[in-house]
């Protein structure tokens, strides 16, 4: 383990003891949010429990990809709340985490959002939500899901079909996946099931280093998907970012892509944005650095 793991680990471990109070001062709560970083990287299993964290410009970027300004938003394996944290506080937020640390993290810093802590796969809502929103669990055997597709898959597979189930009609699904789910043929009979069943709306390619700091280099895209059928024929925003805001070693280097990619997509012929509505969005504190390595300078 080396000094930048132990350093997580040690952050870990302190947070863990923290958990164990029923209060918490607002510098206890913000040590919280920025050192709990999940076991991704950390232990000798490949996946690590699928738990690599997103990066907050990834979340921010997600949530002005997808346009949520308001209504219901479901989060269904939240980890330590990265997404809950970049979304409107108009938002009937719901989020479900598997681990109960990570819950618990998320319970204590984003008091705003109602968090479930179990397997969101066996969840059932009392009502539909108008976007779901996240990064699933990667890689893992899912016994407990009866795969839409045809086909037994991975982790990552179940939650896009369990997201698409819990939306409205016209709803958004916007999350980071692996990109074995766009090019193995394993994952042939889902992407045949999505184009068959659902709009595709865009694909962004990110780069390798994306969760560098939390551990992983696997390659992933952000995935977005609009609930239900069209027989019009439509064009897919397919988009790829060279540059996230660091480098391979954690450092930062050139300007993130996101910002540019974002602003092609608003203004794009395809995109299902309101660009009127997004104005004071852009303009807003959203937009700007939620935290020290990449200012998303959008306005």
């Amino acid at each position: 383990m080396g000094r930048k793991e132990r350093n997580r680990f040690e952050n870990n471990e302190k947070v863990k003891e923290l958990l164990k109070q029923p209060f918490h001062t607002e510098e206890e709560i913000k040590f919280i949010k920025e050192s709990y970083t999940g076991i991704g990287g950390l232990t000798r299993s490949g996946w690590n429990n699928g738990q690599f964290f997103t990066p907050v410009e990834v979340a921010v970027f997600t949530k002005l990809m997808m346009g949520i300004e308001a209504g219901r938003v479901l989060e269904p394996s939240c980890g330590g709340g990265v997404f809950l944290d970049v979304l409107p506080p108009s938002c009937d937020i719901y989020g479900a985490e598997l681990m109960s640390d990570a819950a618990r993290v998320s319970e204590i810093c984003y008091p705003q959002a109602t968090i479930h802590q179990g397997d969101a796969l066996e969840m059932e809502w009392d009502e539909l939500f108008d976007y779901v929103i996240g990064n699933p669990p990667y890689g893992l055997t899912i016994n407990n899901w009866d795969f839409m597709c045809g086909k037994k898959l991975k982790s990552e597979v179940a939650f896009i079909e369990y997201g698409l189930k819990w939306l409205k009609p016209g709803g958004i699904l916007g999350m980071i996946i692996p990109d074995s789910i766009l090019a193995n043929q394993r994952e042939k009979t889902f992407r045949k099931h999505i184009l068959e069943n659902h709009q595709l709306l865009a694909v962004v390619s990110l780069p390798t280093e994306t969760f560098y700091h939390s551990g992983t280099s696997v390659k992933t895209s952000l995935l977005m998907i609009k609930k239900g059928h069209t027989d019009d024929n439509y064009s897919v925003f397919m988009s790829l970012c060279k540059n996230i805001g660091w480098d391979k070693r954690g450092n930062p280097n050139k300007e993130s892509d996101l910002p540019a990619i974002y602003h092609e997509y608003l203004n794009s012929e395809v995109s299902h944005l309101n660009k009127d509505s997004h104005i004071n969005l852009i303009e807003s504190k959203d937009s700007k650095a939620l935290s020290g390595q990449l200012a998303l300078e959008l306005a």
